[in-house]
């Protein structure tokens, strides 16, 4: 596949440097297949971990789920011929990164791998390169999606065949709403109802946002649920704890009539009567609910709960939608910890969830705006 790093007559370096802009100012296809091989080498795009990392000042960063793997500015992966510092700059990839990583969803989960998959997306075929390369690794592939394409089309390379958000079971139907709602608004935009090439990039974008966006929520929203059935386990605990030891101190405390009675009691065996007494259920205090977990940091919710299978990257799925019926969550995940909570608490959780999601994402787009 590497082959395409250079042009096939003698095996010129390309001298055309990408510039990496969208829309009707895009890089020439061939340069764009060229660049995007490299990065996706470069990078170990495949590998990235399902959020960034921050550095010692705070500046976000690729991560890698292999932690034997790091980019050094000075000696990067191992050199085998193919990546070296000419191609660097060639390509320039400091240019690149700045393009992956400025970006306010950067803070959801997989966005950033998932971004790049937009990318491998083109607007046309190449002219240089007769035949589109493939890569070794499954969800990662080049696709044709012209611009004046039809919205079945749109469908088919951005649904079906993209390997967007493939880390995450998303329902099909809710995939194809988003993207049919986004066709249907840009192309209300223009009256003759034809999309451009600007268009079209604004529709790859916001389809891959409004996914990351709806998982990122449902994810909070399934773990504020998790967290909250386990304090209400630890409550029933409690209280079966305490109902237990006032019936054994009334056991203890009712009068003997004899005797007999007596060694009869004094012979079994002593098994709460020497247990300290505890408050009546009438006097303990209720639990107070923890904060909501949309005050957390939502880069901390998926390690936080890396031990629930629902809550993993390769087993998620999801119904979240901006005006979702709650109700069809418990069909389709077959949870009991749904039926756990009233509409009301499911609507109020789910709220929080949305609220935090974009509270973070209006911070990311905030910090961008002053300083990149």
């Amino acid at each position: 596949m590497f082959k395409f790093l250079w042009r096939s007559s003698h095996n010129e370096l390309a001298i055309n440097i990408p510039k990496y802009l969208n829309g009707e100012e895009e890089d020439s296809i061939d340069l764009q297949i060229r660049s995007l091989i490299y990065m996706f080498k470069r990078f170990k795009i495949n590998k990235l971990s399902p959020f960034l990392k921050t550095d010692q000042i705070g500046k976000y960063e690729f991560d890698w789920i292999d932690s034997t793997y790091d980019y050094d500015d000075s000696i990067g992966i191992p050199d085998n011929g193919i990546i070296n510092d000419k191609l660097d700059q060639v390509y320039d990839i400091e240019l690149f990164r700045n393009k992956i990583l400025n970006d306010p969803y950067r803070i959801l989960i997989d966005y950033t791998k998932n971004k790049f998959r937009s990318l491998l997306i083109l607007s046309d075929f190449p002219i240089e390169i007769s035949k589109l390369p493939s890569f070794k690794v499954s969800n990662f592939q080049f696709l044709i999606l012209k611009a004046n394409s039809t919205d079945d089309e749109y469908i088919d390379i951005l649904v079906n065949k993209s390997g967007i958000y493939a880390e995450h079971r998303v329902l099909t139907s809710i995939k194809i709403d988003i993207l049919t709602k986004l066709l249907a608004m840009f192309r209300s935009a223009n009256n003759d109802g034809v999309l451009t090439k600007n268009d079209r990039f604004k529709i790859i974008q916001q389809y891959v946002q409004t996914l990351a966006f709806h998982i990122q929520v449902d994810r909070i929203f399934k773990a504020t649920m998790r967290s909250k059935v386990k304090q209400v386990n630890v409550l029933k605990s409690k209280k079966s704890i305490s109902v237990l030891n006032q019936q054994q101190q009334q056991h203890t405390r009712t009068p003997l009539r004899s005797q007999k009675s007596r060694m009869n009691i004094m012979m079994a065996p002593a098994a709460s009567s020497n247990e300290s007494p505890t408050k009546s259920i009438g006097g303990q205090r209720t639990l107070k609910s923890k904060p909501s977990m949309s005050i957390l940091k939502l880069d901390k919710v998926y390690n936080a709960n890396s031990d629930s299978d629902s809550l993993t990257s390769e087993n998620s799925t999801t119904l979240v939608d901006t005006k979702v019926d709650l109700d069809n969550f418990e069909q389709s995940n077959g949870a009991s910890i749904y039926t756990s909570f009233t509409n009301e608490e499911r609507t109020n959780m789910f709220e929080q969830s949305k609220l935090a999601v974009r509270v973070r994402v209006e911070r990311e787009r905030n910090y961008l705006n002053r300083y990149v």
